[in-house]
């Protein structure tokens, strides 16, 4: 994703150091980067909800805001189910742990929210009036693990001496959570076995949309964008773990991450594979052409949670008019 004659991008966070005063800060990048939505043969129904299934420490967050931003513009209904209480440290991922699906209706209204997302496994659709369709990022495990436990520390959830081998070898940590997450609420505690492995795959082949691993997350995006029929967008990266405790971490542990998350190597791999046939058979055709200047674009960056209406920019930075209307369609 290029930047395009961007409007002014937020200041990015101060340095920080490890600390509890940063449990309710949003690490952002100061770049606003331009989304640009894929064309697809089929995109959502009309009537379909979509569910983004939120891996922690997967890159969510920056689609969690890139959703909410262009929902708004869309005047679609996007919710976002909280852990809250539930939990504390809110992403610390040990067994047992279900995230925000406690917090969630055991039945939805109708109309359902066009949009849903959040930490949680899968089972939320059972739950929902009508049809829906999931879509999740999936990261590599041993570069998820080492995010989590540099964001916990950065967040002053961990201390600056802790060791993420001594975690391991207490196995204070959740195995596999990728799997399990996308296996369902009854596969986050106990072994995590070539069932629910199956499970999980069974689940990904029928339930999700779309499918991609992390590093290949500016394509998830512009294909979200298409899928959903919503415009350009401009935002920032969020939830960047800035303070990284470990930064290098040797060979041995890299190995024992991996065969500690076994199935979620398999998994990551599993997508990878899931994302190239997509690609390959799903008829999208990536736009290349220069955006003419007055195509509108939404903003989403690390203020959006503070916003009361959707910001609006034309494609060449310039602002639009209040009286303007914005073309939602």
């Amino acid at each position: 994703m290029a930047v395009v004659n961007p409007p002014s991008a937020p200041s990015a966070d101060p340095a920080p150091q490890p600390g509890s005063h940063l449990q309710d800060v949003v690490f952002c990048d100061p770049t606003l980067h331009l989304a640009r939505p894929w064309r697809l043969r089929q995109p959502a129904a009309a009537d379909e909800s979509v569910i983004f299934l939120h891996v922690p420490k997967s890159g969510g967050t920056t689609v969690d805001f890139l959703l909410a931003a262009a929902a708004a513009w869309k005047q679609e209904t996007y919710r976002r189910l909280a852990i809250g209480r539930l939990f504390a440290p809110p992403v610390w991922l040990t067994p047992g742990w279900t995230g925000a699906w406690g917090a969630a209706e055991t039945r939805f209204a109708s109309p359902a929210p066009r949009l849903l997302s959040g930490h949680f496994p899968f089972g939320l659709h059972a739950r929902l009036p009508g049809p829906a369709r999931y879509v999740t990022l999936i990261r590599d495990p041993v570069a998820r693990e080492i995010s989590s436990f540099n964001f916990h520390v950065q967040r002053g959830f961990l201390s600056a001496t802790a060791r993420l081998e001594a975690l391991l070898e207490q196995r204070t940590l959740l195995d596999n959570p990728q799997t399990r997450l996308l296996a369902g609420p009854e596969a986050m505690d106990g072994p995590c076995t070539e069932a629910v492995f199956a499970a999980a795959c069974a689940h990904l082949e029928q339930h999700f949309a779309l499918v991609c691993p992390t590093e290949a997350s500016a394509g998830f995006i512009a294909a979200l964008l298409g899928y959903l029929g919503y415009p350009p967008v401009l935002h920032t990266h969020n939830q960047i773990t800035r303070v990284r405790s470990l930064s290098a971490p040797s060979p041995e542990l890299r190995a024992s991450l991996a065969a500690y998350h076994a199935w979620d190597v398999r998994l990551h791999a599993r997508a990878g594979a899931m994302w190239a046939t997509w690609q390959a058979t799903a008829g999208v055709e990536i736009p290349t052409a220069p955006l003419p200047p007055e195509t509108l674009v939404v903003v989403a960056d690390g203020d959006i949670r503070h916003q009361t209406r959707p910001v609006v920019r034309r494609a060449d930075g310039q602002p639009v008019p209040d009286e303007n209307p914005v073309g939602r369609d």
